[in-house]
């Protein structure tokens, strides 16, 4: 008999002042109010239309393969994980764990950091991460983010025989050699031929859907769509400054001196820009003669450690968050509604991806 994907606390009807009298699936723990305000922000995500028909297919599907495809900032790095945990809860996996990839480290524990305080779990043990150097699971752990090459080595070291309830594959627009890797060696060994009961889900933005639709012999396309709204006003300047930290510094003294609403997120290309904008910006913004408390400078780079949670804590003050290419795959916040980018990009090319560009 097919089991039904588990049902989230709000659909058993508790409201947050009943929140002492719903349980945390996960941990057996009552569920904090802290646990009902993301939930609202979770609503609010263009995915969350798309809960049921990925269950849906996650459970029915016979070919173990579901494509999910949609646009950055839609929630599907934070969502389809959890809903992931879910399905393996609900059908009663003793130690099948469900792993999912990010190309980037600091995209995988920033993104552990944020779906645990949404699940409202301790990071280390229902959920965790594994990265270079740091290995943030336990024995219980059921979810985990992992960079795609530790779970390539994984997969190789196994012959593909590892427990896993779920493999989500994130990203996978981004063609890294690991992720491609990958998805070569689960399609060769045919799911069906593993052990246990494996699922895959390959997650992508639309630009990819086509090849990665043909490569799994067209598996069933869950489609997010598309956020409702008015789209970005882009304003240029037209002239290169000749110093990029200074001319960022200054546009974001000028929001705050606007006192404009929401939150700002600042693109540069190097770790070293991004610190000395963090510095300036510290200096000035405190002289400010701002209605409000002053901004809350946060650098965003893989050298951060723990420190990128900073970046999800609800605080009074704006955020102004500093960062570099590696912010599209580590986070998305809805409050942020000022993006000033320097339109530059500093990268490490393999050899590799100079041919295939």
């Amino acid at each position: 008999m097919a089991s039904q994907p588990l049902r989230l606390a709000e659909e058993y009807g508790p409201s947050p002042g009943e929140s002492e009298l719903a349980v945390n699936p996960f941990d057996g723990l009552p569920f904090s109010s802290r646990y009902y305000e993301l939930l609202e922000q979770r609503h609010a995500l263009p995915i969350w239309a798309a809960r049921f028909a990925f269950l849906e297919q996650l459970e029915s599907n016979p070919t173990g393969v579901v494509l999910v495809s949609g646009e950055p900032g839609s929630g599907k790095s934070t969502q389809i994980p959890q809903w992931c945990a879910e399905f393996v809860l609900a059908r009663g996996f003793q130690k099948g764990q469900v792993t999912v990839t990010q190309p980037y480290p600091l995209a995988a524990r920033s993104l552990a950091l944020r779906v645990a305080d949404e699940m409202d779990l301790t990071l280390g043990h229902e959920v965790g991460y594994s990265i270079p150097q740091e290995d943030c699971t336990g024995p219980n752990t059921l979810l985990r983010f992992c960079w795609d090459r530790l779970l390539l080595q994984e997969v190789a070291s196994t012959r593909g025989t590892g427990v896993w309830g779920v493999l989500v594959l994130d990203e996978a627009q981004e063609r890294s050699v690991a992720s491609d890797s990958l998805q070569g060696l689960l399609q060769d060994a045919r799911l069906e031929n593993l052990p246990g009961d494996l699922r895959v889900v390959v997650v992508t933005d639309p630009a990819l859907e086509p090849k990665l639709r043909a490569f799994w012999g067209n598996p069933p396309i869950v489609h997010i769509p598309r956020e409702a709204g008015e789209r970005p006003s882009p304003i240029y300047r037209d002239t290169i400054p000749p110093d990029r930290v200074e001319a960022a510094c200054q546009a974001v003294l000028e929001l705050c001196r606007k006192e404009a609403p929401g939150d700002v997120l600042v693109y540069l290309p190097s770790e070293e820009e991004i610190s000395l904008c963090c510095e300036s910006l510290s200096r000035e913004v405190e002289s400010l003669p701002l209605q409000r408390l002053p901004p809350r400078v946060l650098p965003l780079h893989p050298d951060c450690g723990q420190a990128v949670q900073a970046v999800y804590e609800d605080m009074d003050a704006r955020k102004v968050v500093v960062t570099h290419w590696l912010a599209d795959f580590s986070f998305s916040l809805p409050s942020i509604q000022h993006v000033i980018d320097s339109g530059l990009e500093l990268r490490s090319v393999s050899e590799r991806e100079m041919a295939v560009g």
